[in-house]
């Protein structure tokens, strides 16, 4: 039987320090962690949920991650995604005994509601780009570059691009729904990266991640050039 070292995350600083989370090494930085990298489809039907999921997994004497196991949950859906997000987290700084390195065991809770989750569906009010529809509109049309080669082989066509708008208002997650052309994909990828920060959606008052879909339309008429390549 394999020996290893048992604490509760009441004393997480003891067990060590989580890696990857630079602000604040307690348990609060492991919550917000795994909540950050919640993949939102993986949740969907779930509805509003609220309550604790307690984790359980090894650190090992590397300070890798291993035999993460969820020992009360809320929904499948959601421990399925907890249990995928754990397990991948990158290595901690393993508990030292005697100077030396061991394997220790962490328990703890995770708290969510709905508003942790951010599912669309229970937003009250939508995320939206600081001025309206008529200055993100605006926004792209500065913004986007033709690409040369859609440009130069008259490839032209809509994009819808799928993204999160997080709790500050911040951009992530960004990603093509709808295909076009590889380079026009790109840079529609790239100009929705490039956004600054929006009003965030809310629910009961408060802001909440947020999941929003815009179609990004390329004609030839738009290439900066204005150069006609459509007969």
């Amino acid at each position: 039987m394999k020996k290893f070292e048992f604490f509760l995350l009441l004393m997480l600083t003891s067990v060590g320090t989580f890696a990857s989370n630079h602000e604040k090494d307690d348990f609060d930085g492991l919550a917000k962690y795994v909540k950050q990298r919640l993949v939102l489809e993986n949740l969907s039907g779930i509805g509003e949920i609220q309550g604790d999921v307690l984790v359980d997994f090894v650190v090992d004497k590397d300070g890798s991650v291993s035999d993460v196991k969820i020992v009360k949950g809320l929904h499948p859906k959601l421990d399925a995604e907890v249990a995928r997000v754990l397990s991948r987290m990158p290595k901690w700084t393993p508990l030292q005994k005697d100077g030396k390195p061991v394997r220790s065991r962490v328990s703890c809770p995770i708290s969510f509601d709905f508003m942790d989750i951010g599912v669309v569906w229970r937003v009250e009010k939508m995320a939206e780009f600081v001025g309206g529809n008529e200055e993100m509109f605006k926004f792209l049309r500065e913004n986007i570059k033709y690409p040369e080669f859609a440009a130069n082989n008259s490839v032209q066509g809509r994009v819808n691009v799928k993204f999160v708008v997080e709790k500050d208002g911040s951009i992530s997650d960004v990603e093509v729904l709808r295909s076009v052309h590889p380079s026009l994909d790109a840079e529609a990828v790239r100009v929705v990266k490039l956004m600054p920060k929006w009003k965030p959606a809310e629910n009961r008052g408060k802001p909440v991640r947020s999941v929003y879909t815009l179609p990004i339309s390329f004609r030839i008429t738009d290439v900066q050039t204005n150069k006609k390549v459509l007969p």
